[in-house]
């Protein structure tokens, strides 16, 4: 049985934080970046889309000093957010040079998914590193 936190009309889960017509729960142990996305799904929700600058605040207020997984992964070359927001006209934070698929570690690439740094920015990174991640739903309205 799941338990909600209200104000009248709103509610969110309990242990996740609202945010401007979302509900969002912060990790505390880490995951692949599948793993961490079908977290979310069990959670009726997914890794988080960041659509302002604002929600990136937000996110990154609650996720630092830790790197983050986010709901943004690269397919056939064409990076997509999981909830099917338009890529090309979202809001990007990216650290300078990323993405950048960097091909140093041992697996020589196939940087996929994205991160939030401990310092705010994005970074690809290789999907089967392990570490924290947030999951975002849309909040529920009862009337």
């Amino acid at each position: 049985m799941a338990f909600l936190r209200s104000n009248g009309t709103e509610c969110c889960p309990v242990n996740w934080l609202e945010y401007e017509g979302s509900c969002y729960w912060f990790s505390r142990s880490g995951l692949t970046w599948t793993e961490a996305e079908k977290y979310c799904q069990l959670e009726n929700a997914h890794l988080v889309v960041i659509n302002s600058r604002e929600e990136q605040r937000f996110i990154a207020q609650h996720s630092s000093p830790f790197h983050t997984w986010i709901g943004l992964t690269e397919i056939d070359g064409s990076w997509k957010w999981v909830d099917g927001t338009d890529y090309g006209n979202s809001y990007r934070n990216w650290a300078f040079g990323e993405p950048n698929n960097w091909q140093g570690h041992e697996e020589g690439g196939n940087e996929d998914c994205a991160e939030l740094r401990d310092d705010g920015r994005w970074n690809d990174d290789f999907c089967l590193q392990v570490q924290r991640w947030a999951c975002e739903m849309t909040r529920n309205i009862t009337g």
